[in-house]
């Protein structure tokens, strides 16, 4: 989610910014998957999925059109 000129650009802008949302480049993601993607990508981790598990589940729900619980 990051792009930087060189290594230590990068690996500054992933320690200190947070990620765009998809949605900012491709708005054609649904919302309810950014909540999950975003999810995935915060920089605390109890802030993330706590497993894999929460993770597919939340996916199951995109999938079959049920609120995630990302946006919670």
């Amino acid at each position: 989610p990051f792009a930087a000129e060189d290594t230590v650009q990068l690996l500054v802008k992933v320690v200190e910014d947070e990620p765009e949302p998809p949605r900012r480049h491709a708005p054609g993601v649904p919302r309810e998957l950014e909540a999950v993607c975003l999810k995935c990508l915060r920089k605390e981790p109890g802030a993330r999925y706590a497993t894999a598990g929460e993770l597919a589940d939340d996916l199951r729900r995109f999938l079959v059109g049920e609120p995630v619980a990302a946006r919670t």
